[in-house]
């Protein structure tokens, strides 16, 4: 089975190498330099011949740099259209706040715990406590890294709600009909009210 998984692997590098090279120049500078900084532009480095100074070289290079900077850039730009919420220590790179690198990334603590290492646990205790948060199982609910959702939200309402929620409970309560937003009546971590209102 693993010399299996060995062959399939070289047989699916073997295949994007000669896609690769199936592509023109400009093509292939922009697959590659999607996923990795710092590829050499084609187009920069054609305009470069073998006597090329050391200051056009040196210009040469700092257009390509320049041009590497500003696709990352673009990339950073539509992402940000993308994702609507990003997880704070995600997007500054804090890893280390929530994995522990020594131990092939594994988390610092428990996934019940984990969140409550920056969140105040004192803002999810209450008379009433929503089923996940009481499990310390924000996961069922939030992204941990980003979403293309508010509050790093796994899916819209009532989608979300509707994952632990029987829908024909929920629409038999003639209060819910035509609801869109579950959220606009409900509180979804804790509350005053056994049913979660506002």
């Amino acid at each position: 089975m693993h010399s299996g998984l060995t062959k399939s692997r070289t047989i699916f590098v073997l295949a994007g190498v000669l896609l690769l090279c199936a592509c023109t120049p400009e093509k292939k500078y922009r697959a590659l330099s999607f996923f990795f900084d710092g590829v050499p532009n084609p187009s920069v480095r054609g305009k470069l011949t073998e006597n090329a100074t050391e200051e056009e070289k040196a210009s040469a290079a700092s257009d390509a740099g320049e041009a590497a900077r500003k696709a990352q850039r673009a990339r950073g730009e539509a992402e940000k259209e993308v994702y609507q919420s990003q997880h704070s220590p995600y997007v500054k790179r804090e890893c280390e706040s929530c994995h522990d690198r020594t131990s092939k990334n594994l988390l610092v603590t428990s996934k019940r715990k984990l969140c409550f290492n920056c969140h105040d646990e004192n803002k999810f205790t209450g008379p009433y406590v929503h089923g996940p948060v009481a499990v310390g199982a924000c996961l069922m609910c939030h992204q941990p890294h980003r979403s293309t959702r508010p509050t790093l939200l796994l899916k819209s309402t009532p989608e979300l709600c509707l994952q632990c929620h029987d829908k024909r409970e929920v629409f038999a309560n003639e209060n819910h009909e035509g609801v869109t937003d579950c959220l606009e009546c409900h509180q979804p971590h804790i509350a005053e009210d056994p049913m979660f209102m506002r």
